[in-house]
């Protein structure tokens, strides 16, 4: 079977593309025809292309002969698209909680809760559900997740739906594994996704969790090539967890076979970034208030390959630099770089005088927000560490979560007033002109002194008049 459809893409893929961008995770790949799960086979294959392949068990073989003779995709219905529930599992750090994140579009949202459906999570597949919940416009909001925290501890979680009741297992932890969550950012207090491939990358920022015993943590002090940013111990599930935030730093053959014995293989990494316009970040998804925008990569955007839209709505700029019309819900995913983006045209910039506003000759870009440098150049985004020299008409911007908080301006362009403003006129304006007759009723000291002095002389700076007589002197 050489396509198969993409669950996070939302799109139909070729099991070339689906290999080359992504790495084997559970419930990602479903067939085109049945909706049952696939894998990608042979991807690492040098005797046979790759291929997707029903798991064992849920084999549907007219399907494979379907797609197989004919080299037709016949794109699930969409009873068969929404049968299946979004799932993502999570930590935070501020309540030392793991979560069930659950997430619907807002189309599938009205057509279950038309169709009276219900959500169902169990920690044993007999078991009464845990967690039970409508799914409908009053309980879940269109595209953000709904935190379920975990409060009792189970290796294997079930989730299934009143549509759909086959109750299918979410494996989260492993006895004597550690498992692995990913961390956006470089914030000490993060909200971290479970990687559920088999794939950690260098470079990337995991918390590293341990249900019932600190073996891992053990084995990651001794790991040269292991950066451990933190450990802790806590009570989570009624159980008690060792944890760690790391960052592999390089591979080395130790760190390879240790991390093999846990079920993972080292991989380089990918980078991808919203360079314009500034967006606000909610449960991971980029908010921006145009319909274009522009992504740096390390990696070619493939339309329905690692981007959920096709090649009319992507223009490369240059290798690393790609323009993208953002007319839907965008989606891009390849190894570990992800990214979400909507458009949301909603205000949600800060009044004018709610923005802080400084001048500087130097800046050091800081660690915390996105800042970014306007120019005679253009428009340039700030790296954490950099050390920006302000020329004359050059301007920082400072957005938190989308949010313009600050300028930071060249002090050249510092705005003078009163005396200031005088002096700096009569300093690099050079042009005068005859003196007539200018009130200076209820003018400053400073004024009246120049003023007369203009009388003596019968000349006036011909800028400082025109400020006079339009009251900003």
């Amino acid at each position: 079977m050489l396509y198969a459809y993409d669950t996070f893409l939302q799109e139909v893929v070729s099991s070339e593309l689906a290999a080359q961008n992504s790495a084997d995770e559970p419930y990602r790949y479903e067939c085109a025809c049945c909706g049952e799960e696939v894998f990608i086979a042979a991807k690492y294959s040098n005797s046979m292309v790759a291929h997707f392949r029903h798991r064992s068990g849920n084999n549907d073989v007219d399907c494979e002969k379907y797609l197989g003779k004919y080299g037709l995709i016949r794109v699930k219905s969409e009873s068969q698209k929404r049968d299946r529930e979004k799932v993502e599992y999570y930590f935070n750090s501020t309540t030392k909680c793991f979560y069930i994140g659950l997430r619907f579009n807002e189309s599938e949202i009205e057509n279950y809760e038309k169709e009276n459906v219900s959500l169902e999570i169990r920690s044993r597949k007999d078991a009464e559900p845990f967690f039970s919940q409508k799914i409908d416009g009053a309980s879940f909001m269109p595209n953000y997740a709904k935190m379920v925290m975990l409060e009792t501890f189970s290796p294997v979680y079930f989730i299934s739906n009143s549509f759909n009741p086959n109750k299918r297992p979410h494996i989260i932890f492993r006895e004597n594994t550690p498992s692995f969550f990913k961390i956006q950012g470089e914030e000490k207090e993060f909200t971290a996704k479970l990687v559920r491939s088999e794939a950690l990358y260098t470079g990337v920022r995991y918390f590293v969790a341990l249900v019932g015993g600190n073996g891992a943590q053990l084995k990651l002090r001794k790991l040269p090539g292991v950066k451990i940013e933190q450990e802790f111990d806590f009570i989570s599930m009624r159980n008690h967890v060792w944890a760690s935030v790391i960052t592999i730093v390089n591979k080395t053959t130790e760190i390879e076979t240790i991390f093999e014995q846990w079920g993972y293989k080292i991989d380089t990494p990918e980078s991808l970034t919203l360079l314009w316009p500034p967006s606000y970040e909610i449960d991971g998804i980029n908010f921006i208030p145009t319909a274009e925008a522009f992504l740096s990569s390390s990696f070619r955007l493939q339309p329905c390959g690692n981007i959920n839209i096709g090649s009319e709505s992507i223009q490369v700029i240059d290798a690393n630099i790609t323009k993208i019309k953002v007319d839907k819900h965008i989606k891009v995913l390849r190894k570990n770089a992800e990214i979400e983006i909507s458009v949301q045209n909603a205000n949600l910039f800060l009044k004018e005088n709610d923005v802080n506003e400084q001048f500087a000759e130097k800046f050091i870009v800081p660690k915390d927000n996105r800042y970014y440098l306007f120019s005679d150049s253009g428009i340039r985004m700030l790296t954490h560490g950099e050390d920006v020299v302000l020329p004359i008409k050059s301007y920082i911007c400072e957005y938190s979560n989308g949010r313009l908080i600050r300028t930071i301006k060249a002090v050249g362009d510092t705005e003078l007033t009163g005396e200031d403003l005088l002096i700096d006129i009569i300093k690099h304006y050079k042009v005068s002109e005859s003196y007539k007759s200018i009130s200076i009723d209820g003018k400053p000291d400073f004024i009246v002194k120049y003023i007369n002095g203009c009388k003596k002389i019968g000349k006036i700076n011909s800028l400082v008049k025109k400020y006079i007589e339009e009251g900003r002197l």
